[in-house]
């Protein structure tokens, strides 16, 4: 866990629409540079927070989205259905995390990435930390 204090953060959708807030310090702060996620968002990569063990309450309407990873099991994406920006997302994997797009939170100070995931798939001119650990895979 990165941390023990208990911290309340609110990530909104781009028109503001729909919420998440939650109560805790991320589980895991990890970005992921797989084809899948560089065409989900439309970016280079994903830069997400994973909640577990906290207290998460979604507000607005969302939209669901779900596919199929390379495990075979289902990864689930919430969106507003209006403004289109993706939101969180929760896994077949990993049901009792919350994973928050951490660009939704607009904190210019939110911790960098522990860990980049498919490292070998970002493009090349990415540039992390030192201490981000690059790893091939995902645990999914």
């Amino acid at each position: 866990m990165v941390g023990d204090a208990l911290e309340t953060r609110t990530a909104r959708c781009g028109c503001g629409a729909v919420s998440v807030t939650v109560i805790g310090q991320p589980h895991e702060v990890y970005a992921c540079g797989c084809l899948n996620c560089q065409r989900e968002t439309g970016s280079v990569f994903t830069y997400t927070a994973s909640y577990r063990g906290v207290v998460a309450t979604v507000a607005g309407e969302v939209r669901l989205w779900r596919r199929t990873v390379d495990s075979g099991r289902w990864c689930e994406n919430g969106f507003c259905p209006t403004c289109g920006t993706h939101v969180f997302s929760r896994s077949e994997f990993e049901a009792d995390l919350i994973k928050i797009a951490v660009g939704c939170f607009a904190d210019p100070d939110f911790q960098a990435p522990e860990t980049l995931y498919y490292a070998t798939r970002s493009h090349r001119w990415l540039g992390l930390p030192e201490s981000t650990v690059q790893l091939d895979t995902q645990p999914d």
